[in-house]
């Protein structure tokens, strides 16, 4: 799919791997010779950039390829590239910023202008006010307690590239 400049696509991600910029700061090759080895989960570092993932919960995608000491030589660079199999994210969209916007952010509909994106409020923790008990098919089950978050706000998708207000973002969307 070509994505034209009125378009609000800028990749398609169903039909070919996120390009993405590796991070390369602190990033020594193994004992094996790989800085990044392909199956590895992937997190947001930067702007079109992505490191080995450290952050529960962070992880965008899968690396398709390696990016060994044979490969590269001479090391790491910001010019080095790397492919990554998203989870669940479809397309990169060209869309406005309502407030700042930092790559990694996960993006809902804007409050001030519905035309644009923010930054999605923190899910917070709920206490579960019940738990899970074992039935009578399997007694042997422990009981187990329920909490979690519930989303406020309908997620669009994450900053892949950050913006200022009112400038064009990118957004990993779903």
């Amino acid at each position: 799919m070509v994505a034209y400049a009125t378009s609000p696509v800028k990749e398609d991600l169903t039909v070919a791997p996120l390009r993405a910029k590796v991070h390369v700061a602190g990033v020594t090759a193994d004992s094996d010779g790989f800085y990044y080895k392909a199956r590895q989960l992937v997190e947001i570092t930067g702007d079109e950039e992505v490191g080995i993932a450290t952050n529960a919960n962070k992880a965008i995608g899968v690396l398709e390829d390696s990016i060994t000491t044979k490969t590269n030589p001479n090391g790491l660079d910001t010019r080095t590239r790397i492919s990554v199999i998203p989870f669940g994210y479809r397309r990169v969209l060209r869309m406005t910023a309502e407030g700042q916007l930092t790559a990694g952010q996960r993006v809902t509909q804007g409050t001030t202008s519905k035309q644009a994106v923010k930054a999605a409020a923190a899910l917070a923790g709920l206490a579960a006010s019940g738990s899970a008990t074992a039935s009578a098919v399997d007694a042997t089950r422990p009981t187990v307690a329920i909490s979690g978050g519930v989303p406020a706000e309908e997620i669009i998708g994450v900053v892949w590239k950050g913006a200022a207000n009112g400038a064009e973002a990118l957004i990993l969307a779903h």
